[in-house]
């Protein structure tokens, strides 16, 4: 199973957030996945088709209710979560390495 929202976890957690923190959040979005059955429905769909725009459309309605964590942001065109108003950010597909020998 898939954590509701856990892109942002990954990406907090790449970026050495206090474990508390990330914590607090994973708990938090957890409260809003079972709320909102229907964001987390979409949060599958968005992971599966790798859309950072429907990402960024989930992560604006977590923040209705999380508003602590506006420091964190979604930019659909680059896929990458931005962390502040720093030049911090983490993509939220990182590429995946081929370990297998090219068909050739």
């Amino acid at each position: 199973m898939t954590h509701f929202m856990g892109v942002v976890i990954a990406c907090l957690e790449a970026a050495d957030f206090d474990p508390v923190d990330i914590r607090e959040l994973a708990n938090r979005l957890q409260e809003i996945a079972i709320e909102r059955p229907d964001l987390v429905e979409r949060y599958g769909k968005a992971l599966a088709a790798r859309d950072a725009g429907e990402l960024e459309r989930l992560w604006f309605q977590c923040l209705l209710v999380l508003k602590s964590w506006d420091n964190l942001r979604i930019n659909a065109m680059t896929g990458r979560l931005h962390i502040g108003h720093g030049s911090r950010s983490f993509p939220l597909f990182p590429r995946v390495f081929q370990i297998w020998p090219r068909a050739e």
